[in-house]
């Protein structure tokens, strides 16, 4: 009776994959449900403080629920998916070319290679591995877009006025 193989090496992207994307849903429910709860907050804060009647500091308190909620809340929750989702990429590309550098019999490591992980892994596959890692443009640009996002939100918390110049006017566009 012959044997049945079952690779199972790289379930664990599937997996990391099916994670991210419950994260995301229960995030973007997360925000919904702070944003009201900050309103209501908000509102009894005003009556509490016997602000409710005053036009100037209630337009002042709902300024400023405003920038909590949907400036400051949905940047900080979603760059920290960003850098997830970035992460669970990064190991899955060295996953697969652990995988097929192990089973094409070379030496050559991708950590063997420096520099920006997108250069370094389009030329390991390219040129070690023989295969296309990007297989059109506008991969190479949405993962070179997606990078520059992670790096923001990993480097700076998202703030632009912390980020380099160029990169500013390219995460604006």
């Amino acid at each position: 009776m012959p044997l049945i193989r079952v690779d199972l090496r790289l379930l664990d992207i599937y997996f990391e994959l099916w994670a991210l994307e419950e994260h995301l849903v229960a995030l973007e429910d997360n925000i919904a449900f702070v944003r009201s709860q900050d309103r209501i907050r908000t509102e009894a804060q005003l009556q509490e403080g016997g602000f409710s009647q005053d036009e100037s500091e209630v337009q002042l308190a709902f300024q400023e629920h405003d920038q909590r909620v949907n400036h400051v809340l949905p940047r900080y929750l979603r760059g920290s998916f960003l850098v997830a989702l970035w992460a669970v990429y990064e190991a899955a590309i060295g996953d697969i070319a652990d995988h097929l550098r192990a089973r094409a019999g070379v030496a050559l490591r991708l950590s063997d290679f420096r520099g920006d992980f997108l250069e370094r892994a389009r030329k390991y596959f390219e040129h070690v591995l023989h295969r296309d890692l990007m297989p059109d443009k506008s991969t190479a640009e949405a993962l070179g877009r997606l990078l520059l996002l992670r790096n923001a939100f990993a480097h700076a918390n998202g703030r632009l006025d912390a980020i380099r110049g160029n990169d500013v006017s390219t995460i604006r566009k």
